[in-house]
């Protein structure tokens, strides 16, 4: 296996010794092949560097935020935020960032944002390859509005699909939730239905999501997903065994 390569924005000598001996601690054989200290550094670096692993980012570099280095940085590299400003974090999530972490940063907060930052690219390299699950396809994915256009959401990165007080949302892996143009039952018609189901009026869920459910009386089920913070997702009597047999049960 490749070592993971890794960049660094950070202007503080102090921060970035401190992330260096995290990583080496974490697993020795990642590779930090840059130290950026400015939003001028990161936009020469991005302009012969684009096979980068992960980027770890403060916000406040000496010239400036890091979002104008990171607008050259390519769509598919993950970046964790490390930072003392709680303010930007919204903003973050525009820059494919999957973690969003306060300073001080702890070695197992860190070690636990770089797996799932890596985890969930794969699965983005695997839909966009049509290496993973067989059912996601061109179909399963979103384009969702951001401050300076739109992006590309694979399905593979969705935990569920709600809709609250007339609008539609989509909710990540990470917890980012992105208002949707459509209604739940247009979403629900235009997705790959071996692998997302409207399973009731309120709630679209993708399978892979999908942990287990809960007798309930009357004929009822709940429904239960991975993760924490699982919402209250009732399927009716009626509605049970078209559920069931979608989950293969």
């Amino acid at each position: 296996m490749m070592p993971l390569t890794i960049v660094i924005f950070e202007d503080d000598s102090y921060s970035y010794r401190l992330l260096r001996h995290m990583l080496q601690a974490i697993d020795p054989s990642y590779e930090v092949v840059g130290l950026l200290s400015s939003v001028e550094e990161g936009r020469a670096f991005f302009s012969y560097h684009q096979d980068i692993d992960l980027v770890l980012a403060d916000i406040k570099l000496r010239d400036g935020l890091v979002f104008d280095a990171l607008s050259y940085a390519p769509d598919d590299i993950p970046v964790i935020f490390i930072t003392a400003h709680e303010e930007y974090a919204f903003r973050a999530f525009e820059y494919n960032s999957l973690c969003y972490l306060l300073k001080p940063v702890k070695e197992h907060q860190l070690a636990m944002a770089i797996r799932k930052s890596m985890r969930l690219r794969k699965q983005i390299s695997e839909d966009s390859f049509g290496l993973g699950n067989p059912s996601m396809g061109d179909k399963s994915c979103f384009w969702v509005k951001t401050a300076t256009g739109a992006k590309r959401i694979p399905g593979s990165m969705v935990r569920y699909i709600s809709s609250e007080d007339k609008t539609t949302y989509v909710r990540l892996m990470d917890d980012t939730i992105y208002p949707l143009d459509q209604s739940l039952e247009d979403v629900a018609s235009n997705l790959d239905a071996r692998s997302f189901m409207r399973v009731n009026r309120k709630y679209i869920l993708p399978r892979n999501q999908v942990k287990g459910y809960d007798s309930l009386p009357n004929g009822r089920l709940r429904l239960l997903l991975y993760g924490d913070d699982c919402p209250e997702i009732i399927v009716s009597r009626t509605q049970r065994k078209v559920v069931c047999n979608w989950l293969g049960k």
